[in-house]
């Protein structure tokens, strides 16, 4: 307020304008707006201030109300337009086959184990060879859980590239690196409230496993070139055809994020182990 003061008084050309917050004695607040005009003589020298002060408390509510509704429906149209590029290329996925067939004893047991793990929390790796349906029954553990009228995102690990995969899970600030245009919503956020399923976890980079942790964790994550902290509530399912024990021997894989994951273990076993399905199918 001094400094527009004295500009004012020091050049005729400077109109006084300005806003800011004003205590009252009771400790309430008020925004106010005020603006003067200085009367000079002859020689330039200031004689007198005259002006008046508005009270716009209510206008600079209603515009941070404004700015707010603003931002909320641009985040709800980032997450719509993120939504319908994920829908589109879970198409396929979807319309496959959405039924696990079988009736022998390995089957009916790892069912028995995702319907046991299915309505809580708790992470759950699935454990199998390349090509046991591990992905049909995290479908299936997630339709059987609370979450089912939520988002399930299925993430394959092994087929994001190396230097997209952080972005692509984590979403990305406009400007975060050459290239990138805009904000980008990670499949994180598009999870919130339902199921992720990381697939071939044991791809996963090691440079970021401390961060997907950190998720695991604390429910938080940044994106990428934002320090700010993203809050969501999803339930991890992962999968791999690796020995993570082995990984974590060679130094491949964390040991904490490990134990982090194989909370409630699920092994699926090969069709050659349950050669009685064969005759179902």
């Amino acid at each position: 307020m001094q400094q527009a003061v004295n500009g004012s008084l020091s050049d005729p050309e400077k109109t006084y304008s300005i806003e800011h917050r004003v205590v009252r004695p009771d400790g309430t607040e008020r925004v106010v707006h005020e603006r003067g005009e200085v009367l000079f003589d002859q020689n330039r020298r200031p004689v007198r201030m005259i002006g008046m002060v508005h009270d716009i408390t209510e206008r600079k509510s209603g515009e941070e109300a404004l700015k707010k509704a603003f931002e909320e429906i641009k985040e709800l149209k980032e997450q719509l337009e993120a939504e319908n590029i994920y829908l589109r290329e879970e198409v396929q996925l979807k319309d496959g086959p959405g039924n696990i067939v079988g009736a022998s004893n390995p089957l009916k047991y790892v069912l028995h184990r995702i319907q046991q793990v299915a309505r809580s929390k708790t992470t759950v790796l699935l454990t199998g060879e390349t090509g046991t349906g591990k992905g049909l029954f995290a479908r299936s553990l997630h339709e059987a859980s609370d979450r089912r009228d939520k988002p399930f995102v299925n993430v394959n690990c092994a087929g994001l590239p190396p230097n997209l995969i952080e972005s692509e899970l984590f979403g990305r600030e406009k400007g975060a690196f050459t290239g990138s245009t805009a904000r980008q919503i990670g499949r994180f956020e598009l999870a919130n409230s339902g199921t992720i399923f990381l697939d071939e976890i044991g791809e996963f980079p090691l440079e970021l496993q401390a961060k997907l942790l950190k998720v695991i964790e604390d429910g938080e994550f940044e994106r990428l070139g934002s320090p700010r902290a993203v809050k969501v509530d999803v339930r991890i399912i992962a999968s791999t055809n690796r020995n993570l024990e082995e990984e974590i021997k060679k130094g491949r894989f964390r040991k904490d994020l490990f134990y982090r994951l194989n909370v409630f273990p699920v092994t699926i076993p090969p069709l050659r182990e349950r050669r009685e399905d064969i005759l179902s199918s």
